[in-house]
């Protein structure tokens, strides 16, 4: 525990104009931390304290509320690109709730670790949530509960994050993470619950936790994963799972049920030769396929091929699983996948689409995600018809 002078912020009795360090209370958290020295135990008392900027913890000075049901720190309705609170080496963090809102897309971070602050900073005991869901669903913004972007080395045995909730709830696209690392320094947490929605409509990336650079770590022990997209997710570097981490998303079951296949044999009943990475749907006869097609909803995707099939013969239709293709050109008119795109079914008959339709009398058709450049996970979802 920090060592004395013991500072205190109340929002009900304190006074910026003749509060000091280790003596009477300060109003507002900016003008505490404003004189605050390493060493410095920080108590902010009940209540719900809006503030008009982010926050930089210092080195060294830890902030303390009684605990997050009562202690809450808000930033409301924020129009600009925001980080509600950035980490100094060891700062310390306990028992607030933390919340960021917006109604717009704007870059919104809730916690950062820059530099070395993810080896000798901590968070324990805490809730933070990040929600701009209310935005429009045609727009745009990259939302992180927890960023490491620094460069530290810490211990197994250290953790920057303990017992603690993050959440974010977003619309629109770009990348939504509750826990991102795109950076060169390693990260250790555990006991935590990671949550990661999206709002009807949007078409970004929703991630628990993700690592995106060559030399990023993160390890998690006893923690539980929700992402509507990935509850995990290691674009570069390595995301370590420990002991006890749930990850909430049990690998889908086969379309219709699948009996438990993850492929089966099927006749191309189509009037063409279908190429692997083909999107198909059963054939009206009842036996056989032909390539699926979202502008008609009698053809939705049930699998896709994983061979080159000529018109009647049979081939392997995966049903759930990852396709590899050196070449995606065929089915979605670009060589490489999107990183982490969402594939929806297309209105071009056996062909796939980051864009889902949008027309009425379409069909909207998650077929799979994008793993690597060139292997798309296979998660056939029931087609919604607009």
């Amino acid at each position: 525990m920090p060592t004395l002078p013991t500072m205190m912020v109340s929002d009900i009795v304190g006074d910026d104009a003749s509060a000091s360090r280790g003596g009477r209370p300060f109003k507002t958290i900016a003008a505490a931390l404003a004189v605050a020295q390493a060493g410095d135990f920080c108590y902010i008392g009940v209540g719900t304290y809006t503030i008009p900027a982010g926050l930089v913890l210092p080195s060294g000075v830890a902030l303390t509320g009684l605990n997050s049901a009562v202690t809450k720190i808000q930033m409301l309705n924020v129009t600009a690109d925001t980080d509600l609170m950035t980490m100094g080496d060891g700062a310390r963090v306990e028992r607030i709730d933390f919340l960021l809102t917006s109604t717009g897309h704007h870059r919104l971070r809730g916690f950062v670790f820059p530099g070395t602050s993810a080896a000798t900073a901590k968070v324990r005991d805490s809730t933070i949530k990040l929600d701009n869901s209310a935005a429009s669903g045609a727009g745009s913004s990259d939302i992180t509960g927890i960023h490491i972007a620094g460069t530290a080395q810490p211990a197994i045995e250290t953790s920057c994050l303990r017992a603690c909730s993050v959440v974010v709830d977003s619309a629109g696209g770009g990348a939504k993470d509750a826990i991102l690392n795109d950076a060169a320094g390693r990260a250790h947490m555990r006991d935590i619950n990671l949550s990661c929605r999206r709002a009807a409509g949007s078409s970004g990336v929703y991630t628990a936790a993700r690592t995106n650079h060559a030399n990023a770590y993160v390890r998690l022990d006893a923690s539980i994963l929700n992402g509507d997209d990935f509850d995990a997710y290691e674009e570069l570097g390595t995301l370590d799972l420990g002991p006890g981490v749930t990850k909430y998303h049990a690998p889908p079951p086969p379309p219709g049920g699948g009996g438990g296949f993850t492929s089966i044999q099927m006749e191309n009943k189509d009037v063409i030769t279908l190429p692997a990475g083909t999107p198909v749907a059963a054939h009206t006869s009842g036996s056989g396929f032909i390539r699926a097609d979202a502008s008609n909803n009698n053809k939705n995707a049930i699998g896709i091929t994983n061979e080159q099939i000529n018109v009647g013969f049979s081939g392997e239709v995966l049903l759930t699983g990852p396709v590899t293709l050196a070449d995606w050109t065929d089915i979605t008119g670009t060589s490489n996948l999107a990183a982490r795109g969402l594939y929806f079914l297309d209105t071009t008959a056996g062909m796939l689409t980051t864009t889902a339709p949008s027309s009425s009398g379409q069909a909207v058709q998650l077929v799979g995600k994008a793993l690597a450049a060139d292997t798309l996970e296979i998660l056939v979802e029931p087609s919604v018809l607009l």
